[in-house]
């Protein structure tokens, strides 16, 4: 090869290399994860329908007395 050949390569490698930055790698994307499905809510709890209580009726039991 030529002296004057090797010198121009290495010349412009060197300016090549010194005058540019390094190119940064493009960002990998981010995995796009689909967030969970949210859990089915618990079904609620049945309430049980309690019966009037007996001391109701008795109060208005008294009432009715006190009146007569």
């Amino acid at each position: 090869m030529n002296k004057s050949l090797l010198i121009a390569v290495a010349a412009a490698f060197a300016l090549a290399a010194c005058g540019q930055e390094a190119p940064k790698p493009a960002p990998a994307p981010e995995p796009k994860v689909a967030p969970a499905p949210a859990p089915a809510p618990a079904p609620a709890p049945e309430m049980k329908k309690e019966e009037p209580k007996a001391e109701a009726p008795k109060m208005e039991e008294k009432k009715d007395e006190e009146k007569k």
